[in-house]
């Protein structure tokens, strides 16, 4: 049983890892830098133009990313 434990937890562990193919830290920077300016002008519209589910979770997404770097997103 603690074998099946162990496992079990190994793959929990690998299947929550987020990976990063591409995004490098100078990306990362430029993205931080147009948010940063576009926020002067009020929080972000995200805009979903046909629904289906990677659209939905393609918005929610920008907006989590948008709220950890301290902005405010609506979703229409």
């Amino acid at each position: 049983m603690t074998e099946v434990k162990t496992i079990e937890q190994e793959a929990t562990a690998v299947t929550r890892r987020i990976q990063r193919p591409g995004i490098t830290d100078p990306l990362i920077g430029r993205l931080k830098r147009v948010a940063d300016e576009r926020a002067e002008h009020g929080p972000f519209c995200i805009f979903i133009a046909q629904i289906d589910p990677d659209a939905i979770g393609s918005a929610f997404g920008m907006q989590e990313v948008l709220s950890l770097m301290g902005h405010t997103a609506h979703i229409y």
